[in-house]
């Protein structure tokens, strides 16, 4: 159960991640 609430962490925050990354991209052009 600890290993799921890790790995779901990391899922949420690597979405987060690509998230900003394409408003970063989009503001930029």
């Amino acid at each position: 159960m600890y290993w799921y609430k890790v790995y779901h962490l990391y899922g949420d925050l690597l979405l987060l991640s690509i998230f900003f990354v394409l408003i970063f991209v989009v503001k930029r052009f």
